[in-house]
């Protein structure tokens, strides 16, 4: 049996190629995509922004991507999805929603929200302080 690092390691790497693939026709990679979902869901600072796709690095770039596209608007305090940027963020959140469908074919609700819970768990371990 492979040790969970490996399985980690391998599934985002596959999960990586998988977006790139599905991406690539829209022009976005995986981090310009965290950051259109992000907006759609509300404008943020740019402070809030980099919060809340922290795990995700090179947000300025993304947001340069975006914004160059045409995407989103960029205010002194606020980036928000313009309507160019919300009909392209249907039409990609269509794409990633079948891809994430097909990643987790064949695994039960209980059994995804299981796997979830057992990593949050794992990532408290390792980011609470002391032995």
């Amino acid at each position: 049996m492979r040790p969970l690092g490996y399985w980690l390691k391998h599934i985002d790497a596959l999960i990586e190629a998988d977006f790139a693939a599905a991406l690539a026709d829209f022009g976005l990679d995986r981090r310009t995509w965290q950051v259109l979902n992000t907006l759609h869901a509300k404008p943020h600072t740019y402070a809030e922004l980099t919060a809340a796709v922290a795990p995700f690095p090179d947000t300025d770039a993304a947001v340069r991507a975006l914004a160059e596209r045409g995407l989103i608007t960029v205010t002194e305090n606020t980036l928000y999805l313009n309507d160019t940027g919300e009909k392209s963020y249907v039409e990609v959140a269509a794409r990633v929603r079948e891809r994430r469908e097909r990643i987790t074919r064949g695994i039960s609700d209980e059994e995804y929200a299981a796997t979830i819970t057992v990593f949050e768990r794992m990532a408290a371990n390792l980011t609470t302080s002391g032995s």
